[in-house]
Order: structure tokens, then sequence, then C-alpha cells
């Protein structure tokens, strides 16, 4: 997310990362990198870096570089809403089938799949519903990844 406010640009990442997942440094190095490229577009130096999580799970070498960069970290930790629909059902097109993969948040591709619900594509609250509509778990989330 970018957040621009007169001459101020903030570049903000957020991750909703299960307890059990660790944030690693690539994610740090990925949020520099805006930054730096928002730092040179613009040819000025109040560009401000914040990661968001929900959980303080930064590995030792991610709170290295994140101090090293003098970006922010803020851990806003909040009650799951449940009335909030999470799981995505994603319809995927492969040569001529279309596959029907349901995802789950912090697991494989889930921050990268776009809902496209003129595709037929939809949030939904549980596994269950989504195997009713016909969705299958994503085997990224099988992994456990």
């Amino acid at each position: 997310m970018i957040a621009k406010k007169k001459k101020e640009i903030i570049i903000i990442q957020c991750k909703r990362y299960g307890k059990d997942t660790i944030v690693h440094e690539n994610t740090i190095h990925q949020l520099n990198s805006v930054v730096q490229f928002y730092i040179s577009k613009n040819k000025k130096k109040d560009v401000k870096g914040i990661l968001y999580t929900v959980n303080d799970n930064l590995d030792d070498e991610a709170r290295e570089v994140l101090e090293y960069f003098e970006l922010e970290h803020v851990v806003k930790i909040h009650p799951p809403n449940e009335n909030y629909p999470l799981v995505k059902c994603n319809i995927s097109d492969k040569k001529n089938s279309k596959e029907y993969i349901y995802h789950l948040p912090s697991k494989g591709m889930y921050d990268r799949i776009k809902i496209e619900p003129k595709k037929g594509e939809c949030y939904v609250y549980t596994e269950a519903e989504a195997q009713e509509l016909g969705f299958r778990k994503s085997f990224t989330c099988k992994r456990g990844s």
C-alpha cells in the first residue's frame, strides 16, 4: 500500500501470517526495494517503509535487516473476525479445463490469488463450504507451507 500526504510517502506492507509462520529477511528486502524505488522516482528522502504484522514473528535476520534499512515494524494483534470470509475459492484455467481450488490465509499462494466474482470465484467462511461448492484444497495448503 502506498500512502501519500503532501510531500510524505509511506510504503506499507501488511502480512497476516499465522502464529507459526516466520517472517524472513526477503520480506524486508521487498519492502526496502519499493521504498528505494520511490526515493529514486520522486527524488526525495522523505519516504518511509512500515511492515505491519499480526504476530511478532520476525526471525533474527529479518529484524537485523529491518533495523539496517531503518524500516518500522508495527505489530497489530487483533482477534479474528469470525464474520469475515477468508477462504478464497479460485478457478484456475488449465489447457481447456478448469480447476476449482480453495486457498487458506497464510498458506502458499493465498496473497497472490485475486478473486474475480464474474468468473464464479468467491470468498467463503469454511473449508467445508468451499468443498460443498466443488473446490478442492490447494496442494500448498496440504503441505502446510
